[in-house]
């Protein structure tokens, strides 16, 4: 498929945009420039939380919009607030936790923008699938939860989303069957193999990329968006030209229009200059 006007982009981050060491590398710094100078937007479409969004990334000038949460919000850096925000219902929330309960998961939640997690997941990560790389992340944004349980009943009706963490596969499976068997009025995705992602039936980042583009004025014809996980697969078939990474998940490759080189050799900056010397 080819885009029939280059009008719009969208790019998950991690694998995605960013570098082998969680960066934006200074040919995607360039190449950012100029689709701000061709006045191109560029919409982040993330299953991070808004709080662990790079600040380099949101002082791009070509970046408005920033959809966080695999879909469950959206933020406007013109107005400085979310344009558009589903959190669980609190009979999914319930459901989940009846599910997971004999599971070996580490739980993460997502208010407003912020990150929490149950204590026993965060003292012994590996026990539940995080491999070492990825420590210093986890425990330096996600606030420890001594009751999960208690947390959930508290926050009702303000939790965005639930991240489950196993280390065992073929647990993981299971459990993502479960809970979509289970569970009404949920969407389920991962972005890493460890983890299965929550959130309500209306998130999903096609969802909210056709939010967005509605308040643009501009069709998924003109629309090229990047990913490289499950959770990308969703806004890789709204948009006009669905690009998966070269490191990303086989299935996503499979359903991809395209094939971009990999996050760590500048893959969507290549794609992307190659893109502005057809317009």
């Amino acid at each position: 498929m080819t885009l029939r006007r280059f009008a719009c982009a969208a790019f998950d981050l991690d694998g995605t945009l960013l570098d082998g060491h969680s960066q934006l590398s200074p040919r995607t710094k360039q190449v950012m420039a100029q689709l701000a100078a061709a006045g191109i937007p560029v919409v982040v479409a993330s299953g991070r939380p808004f709080s662990t969004i790079p600040h380099e990334v949101l002082a791009l000038e070509a970046v408005r919009y920033v959809i966080t949460g695999n879909g469950v919000r959206i933020y406007d850096k013109v107005s400085n607030r979310d344009i558009y925000h589903c959190s669980l219902r609190r009979e999914s929330l319930n459901e989940i936790l009846h599910v997971t309960q004999y599971y070996p998961v580490g739980y993460e939640l997502f208010i407003a923008g912020k990150a929490f997690a149950n204590r026993s997941y965060l003292n012994n990560p590996t026990a539940f699938g995080v491999r070492d790389h990825a420590y210093h992340y986890l425990l330096s944004t996600r606030e420890p939860v001594d009751d999960v349980a208690q947390f959930v009943k508290v926050h009702a009706g303000d939790i965005d989303s639930i991240g489950l963490s196993l280390a065992d596969q073929a647990l993981k499976s299971q459990l993502w069957q479960r809970l979509e068997h289970e569970v009404e009025g949920i969407y389920v995705t991962s972005s890493l193999p460890r983890l299965i992602e929550v959130a309500d039936s209306r998130a999903g980042k096609g969802s909210a990329l056709a939010v967005v583009l509605e308040r643009l004025g501009l069709s998924s014809d003109g629309l090229v968006a990047f990913g490289d996980a499950d959770n990308d697969l969703g806004m890789l078939q709204f948009a006009g030209l669905g690009v998966a990474m070269e490191n990303g998940a086989d299935h996503l490759k499979e359903a991809a229009d395209r094939i971009a080189p990999r996050h760590d050799q500048d893959g969507v900056a290549r794609v992307l200059e190659e893109l502005l010397k057809e317009c």
